[in-house]
């Protein structure tokens, strides 16, 4: 089952739920732990991905294989 991440629109914490896409689609009620609000909005976590690799080339900032996946290090993020 994936967790999402809701902030409270109220107070800016950030609330980790975990709930199937089924009840994603049909509208979460999230209430804010730390002051009770309801109102709170889906907002995108971290995404955590592992890139294994046998190549000798050095990696970039983000972790990949230098001059691959990040548009030879444009894209923007280091």
């Amino acid at each position: 089952m994936p967790y999402y991440n809701f902030k409270c629109m109220e107070c800016e914490s950030i609330t980790e739920v975990k709930a199937s896409m089924q009840e994603k689609e049909a509208g979460l009620a999230v209430e804010c732990p730390n002051c009770k609000s309801s109102n709170t909005t889906h907002v995108f976590g971290n995404i955590a991905t592992m890139v294994g690799s046998r190549s000798s080339a050095p990696a970039s900032a983000c972790g990949l294989p230098a001059g691959g996946g990040c548009a030879n290090g444009a894209c923007g993020l280091f």
